[in-house]
C-alpha cells in the first residue's frame, strides 16, 4: 500500500496515493454558515468548489491553533471530493498489509468509521471511501421558498 501521510494537530493520518488528487496550500478558505464544525469552509481548484474537512475536529477534538502554513490534501473517490485540512505533510510510505494493524478498540465511534488500520509508526490510515460516501456527513439544504 502506498500513502501519504500528514499530520493535523498532533495526530499523523495517511490516505492511499489512488484518492489523492492533489495537495495544495490552504491561502484562503470560504466559511460557510450552518454546516457542521468540521467543515473549514470551501476552497476554489480549478474552477470547482470543494469543501474542506477538519478531520481533527470530526473526530471530537478541538480545532486548536493553525499553523504557520496548512495544506488541503485534495482526494476523491468516485465523483465526490473534497479537501482534508493538514498542518504538514510527510512523504509516501509504502506498506506491506502484514504490517498494518486495525484500529484500536478505545477509538470513538466515528473514528473508527473512518479509519481502516495503523501503521507501525502510529499513522492513522483514512478510508476515502467510507469518509467521502457516508451520507451523514453530507450537507444538503432545501432552497427556501423565498429563492424559489
Amino acid at each position: 500500500m502506498h500513502l501519504i501521510a500528514f499530520s493535523r494537530g498532533d495526530h499523523r493520518y495517511g490516505i492511499e496515493l489512488a484518492y489523492l488528487s492533489e495537495i495544495r496550500p490552504v491561502t484562503r478558505c470560504t466559511p460557510v454558515p450552518g454546516v457542521p464544525p468540521f467543515y473549514v469552509g470551501v476552497i476554489h481548484v480549478r474552477g470547482d468548489i470543494i469543501a474542506v474537512l477538519d478531520i481533527a475536529v470530526l473526530f471530537g477534538r478541538e480545532p486548536g491553533a493553525a499553523a504557520a502554513e496548512q495544506f488541503a490534501i485534495v482526494v476523491t473517490s468516485g465523483d465526490i471530493t473534497a479537501g482534508l485540512l493538514a498542518d504538514s505533510v510527510d512523504d509516501v510510505h509504502d506498506l506491506l498489509p502484514g504490517r498494518i494493524h486495525p484500529p484500536l478498540t478505545t477509538f470513538t465511534d466515528r473514528r473508527e468509521r473512518y479509519i481502516s488500520g495503523l501503521s507501525q509508526d502510529g499513522v492513522s490510515i483514512l478510508d476515502v471511501d467510507k469518509l467521502l460516501h457516508d451520507e451523514r456527513l453530507w450537507v444538503r439544504q432545501e432552497p427556501s421558498e423565498e429563492r424559489r
